[in-house]
């Protein structure tokens, strides 16, 4: 089933719509088991000074201020500080779609219009697809202000959780080999690199998660009764540092989708 919520898009121009995840989790999860009974062994919280397992009940929260000091927070606390009741995307700006950095993106939900609201819809998801804007809005998710983006994607608006400045760290704060200068020669042969793996159109279904299906395959002989033998996994790829213009003329012309990476080791 698709999670979905129902809240107005403006408020000064109401446009109820409903929210579904457009997101579907295909990570593998297994449980920890018993290794003599085979069976889970639940969620159970071990308290390490008593030295035995507790009830959830008589825990409560605490925030670690130095190492091993904590200050304890009742819920009560926090129900006063939770943001104003909100059921409603409070639109702020519209800026151009290219001024969004991905790095801020953290999760998508598709957006559909209520009941009754398919005319303020598709002009909003119109108008922006006409005028390359997307929508800077701000609401209340699970008791927690949330910064979202809202574009128009295939005549329909899909909206974005966005992370807030201080989730996001320094890039610059990350050395970038910035003192090395290239030569123009080099800086072409990479161009040229570039433009023979280059495709028009990104194409999602050429790539796929292979150690998710190996895992699966695996598994699924596990359930027929079938042995699984195990192989020493194979060796990193680590040590020589790459130079990938040191013999442009042996470079093969690959495209990603090869799963090959043409490399030539100094």
């Amino acid at each position: 089933m698709i999670p979905r919520l129902r809240r107005p898009l403006l408020r000064s121009v109401s446009i109820p719509v409903e929210l579904y995840s457009a997101i579907e989790d295909h990570n593998i999860r297994f449980h920890l088991l018993h290794t003599k009974v085979r069976l889970a062994r639940g969620n159970q919280i071990f308290c390490p000074v008593c030295k035995f397992v507790i009830e959830r009940d008589e825990t409560v929260r605490g925030y670690e201020v130095t190492k091993g000091q904590y200050v304890r927070v009742e819920d009560a606390e926090l129900e006063t500080l939770e943001a104003e009741a909100n059921s409603s995307i409070d639109m702020r700006e519209f800026i151009p779609s290219e001024k969004v950095d991905p790095i801020y993106s953290e999760s998508t939900y598709d957006l559909a219009p209520d009941k009754g609201a398919d005319k303020p819809y598709r002009l909003l998801a119109d108008t922006m697809a006409k005028t390359r804007r997307v929508a800077l809005a701000q609401t209340v998710f699970h008791n927690k202000e949330s910064l979202v983006l809202i574009r128009s994607v295939k005549r329909g608006l899909v909206l974005h959780f966005l992370f807030f400045k201080n989730e996001i760290r320094d890039f610059d704060a990350i050395a970038k080999g910035e003192d090395i200068k290239l030569p123009s020669e080099q800086l072409e042969l990479g161009r040229d690199l570039i433009e023979k793996m280059s495709a028009a159109e990104f194409e999602p279904e050429c790539y796929a998660d292979k150690y998710r299906e190996r895992v699966l395959a695996m598994i699924e002989k596990k359930v027929e009764g079938q042995e699984v033998k195990v192989t020493p996994p194979a060796p990193r790829r680590t040590g020589q540092v790459v130079d990938i213009f040191g013999a442009p003329a042996r470079l093969p012309v690959v495209r990603p989708r090869d799963g090959l990476l043409p490399i030539i080791f100094c």
